[in-house]
């Protein structure tokens, strides 16, 4: 992954995982299963996010405020009760109303 403020590629935690490994018992060809990324690579990635920060920032400054209103949970308009949107991951059979849910993909 690469991090934009530092400006370096991590692969965040790695666990016991070694840097590199040799074949044969350690008496062959040692190799390192992680991505070794160039100077023009890493060059590029902080171009790639030097412009994707200046697309967020017209966005934003396109979208001018946003104002929620409510809370957001379930409510009832007249005899017509609303679901409640959630992840995907918070989707349970037993969860109201019935189950059912509002989700976007």
């Amino acid at each position: 992954m690469f991090d934009p403020e530092a400006g370096k590629l991590h692969h965040g935690d790695r666990g016991d995982v070694p840097e590199s490994e040799g074949l044969a018992d350690g008496f062959g060809y040692d190799f390192c299963p992680f991505w070794k990324a160039k100077e023009a690579e890493l060059t590029h990635c902080l171009r790639l996010a030097d412009w994707w920060l200046a697309a967020l920032e017209k966005v934003q400054s396109n979208m001018g405020h946003i104002h929620q209103i409510g809370s957001g949970a379930s409510y009832s308009s007249g005899s017509k009760a609303r679901r409640l949107h959630r992840l995907i991951s918070e989707a349970s059979p037993d969860l109201p109303p019935n189950g059912f849910f509002d989700c976007t993909v």
